[in-house]
């Protein structure tokens, strides 16, 4: 188990790398990193519209989907999504998320949390649609 946890977290790193390469070029304020201990968020990227949209034109929500466990990931969906909800649980993958936002002209962000604090939950995926 814990190999798993080991090789997620090192996807999340990887995938984290590979997004700011691909927003290398852009602006530094397109991508902005949140560390915020006290809240249990021990360290995530917010992408904006323009970043969440190269984001899901690339490899990354597949190996999102890949790499994180879905049984410990947690998602915050806008209200808006169209994405399947029943009784609480999304029946969609983390990479869907990623890409309904990027279609949408909404933006996403990716943490690595404190399981204690959010609910059980090692990774979380926020999407904000316009």
């Amino acid at each position: 188990m814990r190999i798993k946890t080991a090789v997620a977290s090192l996807g999340i790193a990887l995938a984290g790398a590979a997004a700011m390469a691909t927003v290398g070029a852009a602006s530094a304020a397109a991508v902005n990193p949140v560390i915020e201990p006290a809240q249990g968020v021990y360290f995530g990227l917010e992408f904006d519209p323009a970043e969440t949209a190269a984001l899901g034109n690339s490899a990354i929500p597949g190996l999102l989907t890949q790499f994180l466990p879905v049984e410990r990931t947690g998602f915050v969906l806008d209200d808006d999504s169209v994405l399947p909800v029943v009784d609480g649980l999304l029946y969609a993958t983390p990479g869907a998320v990623v890409n309904e936002a990027a279609a949408r002209q909404g933006q996403v962000g990716i943490a690595l949390v404190d399981p204690a604090v959010a609910g059980g939950y090692q990774f979380l995926i926020v999407q904000d649609l316009p």
